[in-house]
């Protein structure tokens, strides 16, 4: 498997993540990989197999994904989008007058 195919396995059992967590997940866990390769290519490895064991050392990608997905609750995905809905609501009744800001 290749650290593409890693990576992508890992993101797919994040289901409770927004885009910019998705993306910044991605590149969390290929700094790892990177690193793991880097630290065996010192010691000697081939670039091949450094990669093999770098992300046979990470661990299962399906189990990894689960358990980050385990670290992001749905009701702080469900919070955020909520406090942007009021937050957008209340731009538009300050920007048209309408409501309770129309008499401030």
């Amino acid at each position: 498997m290749d650290r593409q195919t890693y990576v992508e396995q890992v993101l797919a059992n994040l289901r409770r993540v927004t885009p910019g967590e998705r993306a910044a997940i991605r590149d969390e866990i290929d700094g790892h990989i990177e690193d793991h390769i880097c630290d065996l290519l010192d010691l000697g490895y081939s670039p091949e197999l450094a990669e093999e064991r770098a992300m046979s050392f990470m661990g299962d990608p399906v189990e990894v994904g689960k358990e980050l997905d385990k670290q992001y609750p749905l009701r702080w995905l469900v919070l955020g989008r909520v406090a942007l809905v009021l937050t957008a609501m209340m731009c538009v009744m300050a920007v048209f007058g309408f409501g309770i800001l129309s008499h401030l």
